[in-house]
């Protein structure tokens, strides 16, 4: 590690008793390392500017100070400045346009993305923070697709598509706070990308990938349903929010999801899990057509959903995550139903109904919250009728579904 070069000693307190040789001198010295120093950090400032020239200049023989510089970035106060003073944003894509090896990709990456953190309002206007990365990733990707392993780097190159989903999560996230940029939603609207995440999901064995490319996924997927019509332009937007919900909603894609979905329960994940969970039916509540599914594929999501419940019992299944299961299992059983998500959700309800009741609860987002699923629930009894009513020779579970229909009744008259 080469850090160690960029620290100076700050010591604003009385100086020491073995200093007896203190004198102006050192005391001038001491002030010019204060002036030189980042900020409240021990970081030099001549240090990292030098070290920026050497990395654009030599990469791949800069490997130790890219390192040290990726590990500085993540103290704000040097972010802020390596983006603000030292250029090195500008310096990194420059870089990256040479392709350097998977490992200074990873560095950049990882500095690129902790420099979004700390000055996303100047960073943001420039289209090649995203475009450069983008392309890379994916030219690397198609390569080693056409190649079959005759590129793939293994290892580094995972670690690679870690820092690529990790830097675009933040790019998305820093830009929901704010109106998209062309950018942003050219990036979301991208239907290459979409083929290349859902892929990834699909495929790795990596557990950080997986989670990093669902996360990432689930950023597009928000932000770009939330994408403001704009006056005048409404059938144009309308058509472009369609183009992203086709490129996530094809066959191909929520087959992928489905397949990072089990991957994440096999690696008893329930954060990734959830995600995925909550992509998909953020993509349902958006879609204005059934699902373009086989009922075979709808009944294996169903029973991944249905796992999913019953390894979080455990843990005391939250409402968030029911929550985002019946907004999903309500568009799956528009086309089939599927008593056991049904009875999971129906039964979680039901005793949160009861606790609420024992403990007097007025939380309105979780009564808000309650009311959607039973929504959802509603919805099922209104395309599934006839079957549930033929399902009653079982007493427990005509109980249950008595007390759902009575919990919607009541629901209803209290608005």
């Amino acid at each position: 590690m080469a850090s160690s070069k960029a620290e100076v000693e700050i010591d604003d307190q009385e100086a020491p008793a073995h200093n007896l040789e203190a004198d102006e001198n050192t005391a001038e010295l001491e002030q010019l390392m204060q002036t030189e120093a980042i900020g409240s950090t021990m970081y030099n400032k001549s240090w990292v500017l030098r070290t920026v020239l050497a990395v654009r200049e030599k990469p791949e023989t800069a490997m130790e100070e890219l390192e040290s510089l990726s590990d500085m970035s993540r103290d704000p106060e040097v972010a802020k400045f390596m983006a603000s003073e030292a250029g090195a944003h500008t310096m990194l894509l420059t870089m990256l346009l040479d392709k350097p090896s998977f490992r200074c990709q990873e560095f950049a990456l990882v500095i690129l993305a902790n420099l979004l953190r700390e000055d996303f309002e100047n960073l943001r206007h420039d289209p090649n923070l995203v475009l450069i990365p983008t392309k890379l990733v994916i030219d690397a990707s198609e390569a080693d697709d056409d190649n079959g392993k005759a590129n793939n780097k293994g290892h580094e190159f995972t670690m690679l598509l870690v820092a690529f989903c990790q830097f675009l999560s933040v790019y998305m996230d820093m830009s929901s706070d704010d109106e998209p940029s062309t950018t942003c939603v050219n990036l979301i609207r991208d239907e290459k990308v979409a083929q290349k995440l859902c892929i990834l999901v699909a495929s790795t064995t990596n557990p950080d990938l997986l989670a990093k490319a669902s996360r990432l996924i689930l950023n597009i997927v928000d932000l770009g349903s939330a994408i403001e019509v704009e006056e005048g332009n409404e059938d144009e937007e309308e058509q472009q929010n369609e183009q992203l919900i086709s490129a996530y909603l094809s066959p191909s894609a929520l087959l992928c999801l489905h397949e990072g979905l089990k991957q994440s329960l096999d690696f008893q994940d329930c954060k990734t899990s959830y995600v995925i969970i909550e992509t998909m039916a953020t993509l349902c509540d958006t879609a204005t057509d059934e699902l373009p599914m086989e009922n075979e594929q709808i009944v294996a999501i169903f029973e991944a959903v249905q796992k999913f419940m019953h390894e979080n019992n455990e843990q005391d299944l939250d409402l968030r995550s029911v929550s985002a299961c019946s907004r999903l299992c309500k568009k799956l059983w528009t086309k089939q139903y599927h008593e056991g998500t049904f009875d999971t959700i129906s039964k979680f309800v039901l005793d949160n109904d009861n606790d609420n009741k024992t403990k007097d609860n007025d939380d309105e987002a979780q009564h808000a919250a309650i009311k959607s699923i039973l929504q959802c629930l509603k919805h099922c009894l209104g395309v599934h009728s006839e079957t549930l009513l033929a399902n009653q020779d079982d007493q427990l579970k005509s109980e249950t579904l008595g007390q759902i229909v009575k919990l919607l009744v009541s629901v209803d008259q209290n608005g």
